[in-house]
């Protein structure tokens, strides 16, 4: 297999990312430094910086490098190795130092930095201030937390056009999954009128603000953790 995507450095984060991407149909494949429990074909076991792994790997045919260990110096040392093999290849490189991956970006072609604590800190602060987010998304100097909304029968927003949404400009509408098989797509939904279905699917940015919860809700809760009638 000549694989467009090579995965480097299959720990916790780097197998999560490999899963990913064959989820989503890509070519890709996988190196690791030691046996691994998964019996997984597209697994390549071998020294991470050597010549022979990566080019057993497929590394002079493979679009994307993704630099996925913990390790920032033995990264770089793959980085290194891995450009001598294929000066083109794209890389993506998981830093935790953001003024060296800057550096990096600036004077490499094709490389990337990425950062799991950057990337994981905005949600951490979206779900402090009550936002349920699963990403987000950087726009007018502004970091806006994206969610998913699925219309139920209880649903606040069920029957209400999307043009509603789409016309708000502190929701920013991302993509739109009808509950039927029309296969619609969000700006053909917005023009026709579309109002939104129990089953509909939304995925949209969200101004960031915080929630607070109220306080007969809070004694509801209150009282079903503690089976008491005597909470005033």
């Amino acid at each position: 297999m000549k694989p467009r995507i090579i995965v480097c450095g299959l720990d916790r984060t780097g197998y999560k990312i490999l899963s990913l991407l064959k989820q989503q149909g890509c070519l890709v494949l996988g190196i690791h430094d030691r046996p691994m429990h998964q019996d997984d074909t597209e697994i390549i076991i071998g020294d991470l910086a050597a010549a022979e792994t990566l080019l057993a790997a497929g590394i002079r045919d493979a679009q994307t490098l993704i630099l996925a260990g913990a390790d920032e110096t033995r990264n770089l040392t793959i980085l290194m190795q891995a450009r001598v093999l294929n000066p083109r290849v794209r890389i993506i490189n998981r830093l935790f130092n953001s003024s060296l991956g800057v550096r990096l970006d600036l004077t490499l072609p094709n490389h990337l930095t990425m950062s799991v604590a950057a990337l994981a800190a905005p949600v951490f602060a979206f779900s402090a201030m009550g936002s349920e987010a699963i990403g987000q998304l950087r726009l007018f100097n502004q970091t806006w937390p994206i969610h998913e909304e699925y219309i139920d029968d209880n649903h606040p927003w069920l029957g209400k056009p999307l043009a509603e949404f789409w016309e708000d400009r502190t929701r920013m509408l991302i993509y739109y999954l009808p509950n039927d098989e029309s296969k619609i797509d969000l700006v053909s939904a917005v023009l026709n009128g579309r109002t939104l279905q129990f089953g509909d699917r939304l995925l949209l940015g969200t101004q960031p603000s915080v929630r607070t919860a109220s306080r007969p809700i809070f004694q509801k809760n209150i009282k079903a953790l503690l089976g008491s009638s005597s909470f005033p």
